[in-house]
């Protein structure tokens, strides 16, 4: 029998020799590799969630048309004239504003600032909830749940809107106008979605 060490026989006495230390690095492997897979797979999953979030979110919306200053209300009705399916409801008109909200309550006053303001009437309604009964309504506001809850608004309640006006002119300029130009509209809660 000879004793020559030969590559496979070093490697089969290399391995037997420090199988704790193999088998801690095949242990470390294997949970490194579930760890990364997983984290793939979870990564995947909020990605898709996320999309489908934001798809529910925009409805039927397919297309935005924005700028810094406001269009004419007519280029909706002009836009649908010229649709290949001029029946079909394809363009609505839409105002989307940042401003703050308040609800005087009998105690406390509750304010939140930086609120997405959209105004819409029907038209643009159909895009937004297509199978709703919910009807849009005239000098009416819908609140999400969380805005309701930090306002602590319930349906039927008054609630003042403070839209900052739009301006030629940037504000925050040297021949910005400085003054706090802001609409303040009252509403009454219609709905909270």
């Amino acid at each position: 029998m000879s004793h020559e060490l030969t590559l496979p026989r070093l490697l089969v006495r290399s391995l037997t020799h420090y199988w704790r230390t193999n088998l801690a690095i095949v242990a470390g492997v294997v949970v490194g590799t579930a760890v990364i897979g997983g984290a793939l797979i979870v990564g995947d999953s909020v990605r898709a969630s996320l999309r489908k979030m934001t798809f529910d979110r925009l409805g039927g919306i397919q297309t935005v048309v924005t700028g810094h200053r406001f269009f004419r209300e007519q280029l909706a009705a002009d836009l649908q004239a010229q649709a290949k399916s001029p029946s079909q409801n394809l363009f609505a008109p839409a105002i989307v504003l940042i401003g703050g909200v308040e609800r005087h309550g009998t105690e406390t006053t509750r304010r939140s600032g930086q609120v997405n303001i959209y105004g819409v009437d029907e038209r643009a309604w159909s895009f937004v909830a297509p199978s709703s009964s919910i009807p849009p309504v005239e000098n009416g506001a819908f609140l999400n749940p969380s805005l309701a809850a930090a306002l602590d608004a319930q349906e039927g309640d008054e609630i003042t809107l403070w839209i900052e006006l739009p301006s030629a002119v940037p504000r925050d300029t040297l021949l910005g106008n400085k003054d706090n130009d802001a609409a303040e509209i009252t509403v009454k809660v219609a709905k909270i979605l």
